[in-house]
């Protein structure tokens, strides 16, 4: 590793080596993010409103253990770098972890649920430990944003690739594997997922390499709160991070009760709306490079944003009939989503550069464990609000939804979320790192660094 600026760029396989960390992270994330709902509300068999406060009970535990551990991977000193040790020795845990999350024990309603409650807790500290540094490699790969772009890029396609995974299969192995026992099922599908999990967190470990070293020791914990006082285009883009989660969530959470009981669609063709997702995603991430080159990465933001909420507000209106005007509109904004994630975790490497050349301090690990807790409580209020909406509205497993179920999902799929992203679009029009100012702010801390 370097005391400064590289102009060494990553490879073409340690970039694709990047984009399989979050092929493996993405397999526990979108399991979570698209199916543990309907898990622990159709299979886990507990309340819609325990299951969604279970979800956001785990992430607010979880979010202190994340800023954790990102002090703690920038404070660590090893061979292999400060982050990469945590892929070698976080994967096998996560692994069982994820495995004991989705296995259904025997027992009363309360048992389970405090199962549940303890195995998904557990399940998103070991996703921390692993998640958070593999984050943080992006900005420390290469001080290069181009460079950064294309690894975000690629982490992008490599989590879409995740997602596809589990979309088009998840239902389906629960289906063979369990022969009529969909716990079962759950158990041994998730098992499958957990050893490629593994098998691709250790090829990250061994294929990329860590470039850019930070000056200093990073932030103290006593000066947390004054250093994000002084971020405040971090805060504004945590902000966001955990408002765009958390309407996401909420349509992901919503979408299999959306498609089983307002479109009637079994579980074949349930796969192929998250196969368009993932795809549709993927596109969206190929695509912002162009996006950022036209609109600058701001506004990029900014139209991303309001992209989706109009592609969600149409569904309200939309018979169930119309299903491929139904797919076009869900695909348009999958595309916007894939250029708002890429987008999210390159603007989030711009605020730690901002923090260096504002602050000369560096808390690279800090910075990252803080946009993925953000993310992590936007999932947990998605999911809280979806299981909440869905207890209040009477909805019961395994029988046709009332008049008054049907239209709580209808809403969370379409007007809820479209007024959401919208707020988000007007807030983030006041973001003002903008492509300019980042790169007056690079050549600055280049100098700097030749100079020390």
């Amino acid at each position: 590793m370097s005391d400064g600026s590289t102009s060494e760029k990553p490879s073409l396989a340690e970039k694709v080596a990047y984009g399989l960390g979050d092929t493996a992270c993405n397999l526990v994330w979108a399991l979570g993010f698209n199916f543990a709902l309907y898990f622990y509300t159709d299979v886990f068999r507990i309340p819609a409103a325990a299951a969604g406060a279970i979800l956001l009970a785990a992430r607010a535990v979880d979010g202190g253990f994340d800023l954790v551990i990102g002090w703690l991977a920038d404070r660590t000193v090893s061979r292999w770098g400060k982050f990469r040790p945590y892929l070698l020795f976080g994967s096998i845990p996560l692994g069982l972890a994820f495995v004991l999350a989705f296995t259904t024990p025997p027992g009363e309603a309360p048992l389970r649920i405090a199962y549940a409650c303890i195995t998904h807790c557990l399940l998103m500290l070991m996703y921390s430990v692993v998640n958070i540094p593999y984050g943080a490699l992006s900005a420390a790969m290469s001080d290069d944003p181009d460079a950064r772009l294309g690894l975000n890029a690629s982490r992008m396609l490599g989590g879409q690739v995740g997602a596809v995974i589990i979309g088009s299969s998840f239902l389906p192995l629960v289906s063979r594997l369990g022969g009529g026992d969909a716990a079962a099922g759950a158990t041994r599908a998730v098992i499958v997922y957990a050893i490629a999990a593994v098998v691709l967190l250790l090829t990250t470990f061994l294929l990329v390499r860590e470039r850019v070293s930070p000056p200093g020791g990073g932030v103290a914990p006593a000066r947390w709160s004054s250093f994000a006082s002084g971020n405040p285009h971090w805060l504004l883009l945590l902000g966001t991070g955990v408002g765009s989660i958390a309407l996401l969530v909420l349509r992901g959470s919503t979408a299999v009760y959306y498609l089983r009981h307002l479109l009637l669609w079994g579980d074949e063709r349930i796969s192929w709306w998250f196969l368009i997702a993932g795809l549709a995603t993927i596109a969206g991430a190929l695509l912002t490079a162009r996006v950022v080159g036209s609109l600058g990465r701001r506004w990029a933001m900014v139209a991303s944003l309001a992209a989706m909420g109009l592609t969600a507000a149409p569904l309200f209106w939309v018979p169930a009939e119309r299903v491929t005007f139904v797919l076009l509109l869900h695909a348009l904004a999958m595309v916007a989503n894939g250029v708002h994630c890429t987008l999210y975790w390159t603007l989030l490497a711009d605020t730690v550069d901002f923090s260096e050349w504002s602050c000369g301090a560096r808390p690279t690990g800090v910075m990252f464990s803080a946009g993925t807790c953000a993310q992590k409580l936007g999932v947990g209020i998605g999911a809280a609000i979806a299981g909440a909406a869905l207890s209040i509205s009477g909805y019961v497993a395994d029988a046709p939804p009332s008049p008054r179920a049907t239209a709580c999902i209808l809403l969370l799929m379409s007007l809820v979320p479209a007024a959401g992203y919208t707020l988000l679009a007007a807030g983030f029009s006041r973001y003002s790192l903008d492509d300019r100012r980042c790169r007056l702010m690079r050549e600055e801390l280049a100098a700097r660094r030749c100079r020390g």
